[in-house]
């Protein structure tokens, strides 16, 4: 993420169309490929993706000089409902809390610059 968002990977103007966002949410624009989330440590760009058994998780600071990534095995919890989608699981929740206590982390290092 950091070569990424500063500049190291893309021309100004592809990275411009990545980060331009449309509200989809409270708290949640998207982009081409990243999405803006507004948490309550800050506002953070992110990517993520699922498939049934695993999901991954980056999220970054604006310039990604601040980053974490997380990468789950689902697989001995998640169960499909009728509609091909997964269940709700307590898991679940532990892992928001998790990418929080991280966000949190990062924006404590990051304001401490």
């Amino acid at each position: 993420m950091a070569a990424l968002l500063g500049g190291r990977l893309l021309s100004p103007e592809a990275l411009g169309q990545m980060t331009t966002m449309l509200p989809v949410g409270e708290g949640v624009e998207v982009g081409l490929g990243l999405q803006r989330t507004i948490l309550e440590t800050g506002t953070y760009l992110a990517s993520e993706g699922t498939f049934f058994g695993s999901q991954t998780v980056v999220m970054a600071t604006p310039d990604g000089t601040g980053s974490w990534v997380m990468g789950l095995n689902t697989t001995k919890y998640q169960e499909l409902g009728p509609d091909g989608w997964p269940l709700p699981h307590p898991a679940d929740a532990a892992v928001t809390a998790l990418g929080r206590h991280l966000s949190g982390k990062i924006a404590t290092n990051y304001l401490a610059r």
